[in-house]
């Protein structure tokens, strides 16, 4: 919320707190729509990309792909849906489910009609895959199952490719 830094957090986590004090810590704007408004509007600022920070931080150590496929979706259709709130100040940023090239660019496809501007990836060595894997190793693999086909689908969509790299 305005005013907060992660000193102040501590402190009043640790103080004794009226109810409109614990409101006011509570971060409401995280899955409040009109309380990120309000937030907005105290900080002066206009319009905000929604970007998934703990989705972000935690998604790429995910090992189901099926399950990693089903989060994004799903976070996908949540992010969509609490932007309508204020589309002309919040807009999405999709994540997308890089445990596997193919889901990934269903998502892409499925995220663009849906109107998505931005669609983020976490450069990391999560499980040995660092997502800029374009060509088959010497193991195998071909070049339509990796990045260079996610690249290539951003590409086409006309998708923002967003790096968030913590």
């Amino acid at each position: 919320g305005p005013q907060m830094n992660k000193k102040v957090m501590r402190r009043l986590q640790q103080s004794p707190l009226a109810g409109e004090q614990r409101r006011y810590v509570e971060h409401r704007g995280a899955y409040d729509p009109h309380a990120r408004l309000r937030d907005m509007d105290l900080m002066g600022i206009d319009q905000v990309m929604i970007i998934p920070t703990m989705l972000v931080a935690n998604f790429p150590f995910i090992e189901n792909v099926e399950g990693a496929y089903a989060l994004a979706r799903a976070y996908n259709d949540w992010v969509r849906d609490y932007c309508a709130a204020a589309p002309d100040r919040l807009y999405p940023a999709a994540f997308l489910p890089l445990q596997s090239p193919h889901y990934t660019c269903e998502e892409l496809d499925r995220v663009a009609a849906r109107g998505f501007r931005v669609a983020l990836i976490r450069p990391i060595d999560a499980r040995g895959k660092y997502p800029n894997y374009i060509l088959p190793g010497l193991t195998g693999g071909a070049p339509t199952n990796t990045m260079d086909k996610v690249f290539r689908k951003l590409e086409e969509t006309g998708i923002v490719l967003g790096m968030h790299t913590f």
